[in-house]
C-alpha cells in the first residue's frame, strides 16, 4: 500500500475488513507505530475508509490502531458498505 501511495501520489485508502482475521497484539503495534507513520510521512496517506468486519475481535483490533494515530494528520471513518466508503473517499482531497 505504501508503494501504491507513492507511485500514484494518493492520499486515500479503502480498507475492506469484512473477511479479515483479527490483528495480533504485535501486528497492532507494528501497524500503529511503524506502518502508519511511514505511510503518512513517506506516502502522503491522509484518509482511510474502513468497511467494518462483522467480527468483534477485528473491530477491536482496528479500533486500537485507529485510536493510536495521535499526532498524525490522518482521518479514519468506518462504514457498513464499500459503496458508502467509496463515496466518502471520493469527497476527500487528494
Amino acid at each position: 500500500m505504501l508503494r501504491g501511495l507513492q507511485q500514484h501520489r494518493g492520499s486515500r485508502i479503502l480498507v475492506n475488513q469484512t473477511q479479515m482475521l483479527p490483528f495480533s497484539p504485535a501486528e497492532q503495534q507494528w501497524v500503529a507505530q511503524t506502518w502508519l507513520p511511514r505511510a503518512v510521512t513517506e506516502g502522503g496517506y491522509r484518509y482511510g475508509a474502513v468497511v467494518v468486519s462483522p467480527h468483534v475481535l477485528v473491530r477491536l483490533a482496528t479500533a486500537f490502531v485507529t485510536t493510536n494515530v495521535q499526532g498524525l494528520p490522518l482521518t479514519y471513518r468506518t462504514f457498513d458498505t464499500e459503496a458508502q466508503a467509496t463515496e466518502w473517499l471520493a469527497q476527500q482531497p487528494g
